[in-house]
Formats: structure tokens, sequence, C-alpha cells
């Protein structure tokens, strides 16, 4: 079911635009500009519940959101719903296209024959469904309005969902003595550095620290740790993952070592 916001009073009265999960409504910073200076830079924000159904959330603004004159700080958006922000009005509306699709046609029984000749009207009157709100709707011009995605909008999705990725841990950080540079010499991040200085770090394709894109890079590629006698190299995957075009689990890496999986190799510098 699409759902329409009608502007009914101010300078935008008579414009309706669509309601859109993370859509903000304000006097500035907003997708929808309020054209009232009662309302506030950043006023409110409409948010999609798990239920699929769309609430409208005050930003903490000065006034808030008014039913009927009572402040608000989240509306439900139903047909029907009138709501004020500043001092502009607003009400949410059904498209009637949608209506129009999900009412099924009303199925009349054939009318007999009439021997005298006059027009016999079977059941009630047929009258005009016209619902509150219609009006409005037909009358009112669109407005596409394009939801913009701060930086906030941003973070706040990503960490969403990535959220189940979090590990909340603590763990110790140690200086890499040597410090390494890592530079891809072959595969799809050719040419990429990647200068270390502190551990334990770990490489693969779901790491955010170190990510590797090669296609054939196992997940937890490997990891580098380090230890009094310089920085360690482990890996689960000893058949995939090649240290000096050998499988090995775990050694000490030396200059110009290489490390290949896949397409790509890596080669060890140890900065001194």
């Amino acid at each position: 079911m699409s759902l329409y916001i009608v502007v009914k009073t101010g300078e935008d009265a008579g414009i309706r635009f669509k309601v859109t999960n993370g859509l903000k409504m304000g006097r500035k910073n907003a997708d929808y500009i309020i054209k009232d200076s009662s309302a506030s830079g950043l006023h409110a924000q409409i948010k999609e519940s798990t239920a699929n159904n769309f609430m409208l959330i005050d930003l903490n603004s000065k006034n808030g959101i008014k039913i009927n004159g009572i402040r608000e700080d989240v509306v439900s958006l139903k047909p029907g719903l009138q709501f004020t922000i500043g001092a502009v009005d607003f009400e949410v509306l059904k498209d009637l296209q949608d209506e129009l699709e999900s009412t099924p046609p009303i199925k009349t029984p054939p009318k007999p024959p009439d021997s005298q000749g006059f027009n016999i009207q079977y059941g009630p009157p047929e009258v005009e469904d016209v619902k509150p709100g219609d009006d409005i709707l037909k009358n009112s011009r669109i407005v596409e309005i394009e939801v913009q995605q701060h930086w906030n909008d941003i973070l706040e999705n990503f960490s969403q969902d990535n959220l189940k990725f979090v590990k909340n841990k603590t763990q110790t950080i140690l200086p890499m003595n040597p410090a390494l540079k890592l530079k891809f010499i072959r595969g799809v991040q050719v040419d990429t550095e990647w200068i270390l200085g502190y551990g334990p770090r770990i490489a693969g394709p779901e790491e955010y620290d170190l990510t590797l894109y090669d296609p054939c890079a196992p997940s937890n590629t490997f990891a580098l740790e380090p230890t009094e006698m310089g920085v360690k190299f482990k890996t689960k995957h000893p058949k995939d993952v090649l240290y000096n075009g050998r499988s090995c689990e775990q050694s000490l890496l030396r200059d110009g070592d290489e490390i290949s999986f896949g397409e790509t190799t890596i080669v060890v510098e140890l900065i001194k």
C-alpha cells in the first residue's frame, strides 16, 4: 500500500509526496523542506518498522509533532492521520490507485425483459463512493523527493548491517619488531602496500582491517603475530595459502618471504 503525505496549509499547500523510509522533514538540511520558521532545522524522520509500518519520529525538535494540539514524539503513519509540524498541517492518505486495484467489481443480476417498456432499477441506487480525503488527493500535485543519505545515515546502516560481525572482546596489542611492509606483486591488489607496526593482525576477505579481494582467498586467510623473536606468520589453510611456495602453518617472517594464494602473491619486507 502506497502512502502519501499531503501538505494542507502553508506555502506548499496542495502538494503531496510519497512516504519513504529515511525521509527527513525540516526547515533546512532535510529531504522535504518545511517553509515555516517555527519548524526546526531537522524536525522529524520517517522510519520503517520491522512490521513494515511507517513511523514519523521527532528528532529532538523544539515543538515536536502535534496531533490535535498534543505533542507526540512518535506517530504511526496511517491513512487519515492529520498532524502538524510548526504551523503547517499535513494529512496521510492512501493512493487511490491501490484502492481501485484492490476493490473487486460489483456484479449485478441480469434484468428480466420488461414488456411494458419501463426502465426498472434493481438494487439500491448507484451512488459514487467518495471517501474523506479523495478530493484532497485528487486535487493535490505530486512532488518527487529523493531521500539523501548523509554520512550519519550511511554509518548507521553500516553499523546495523555489520553488528553481528563485531566481537566485543579485549586483545593485547604489541609492537612488531621489526615493522613490516607487505607488497602485492601479483593479483587483483597488485601495487598495494601495507605497512604494519603493531599486531596481531588478520588478513582475509571478511576482515575490515586487512581486506583481501582475491576471490580464492579463504576466510581468515592468514595472521601476523608479534613475538620476542620477530613476527610470526600463521594460517589455518596451509594447502591454499603457501609460504615461499610450500605448505606451512606457521613460521617467523624473514625479509623477502612470499605469501601466495589464488592469483595473489605478497612479498614481505622487514623495516629496520
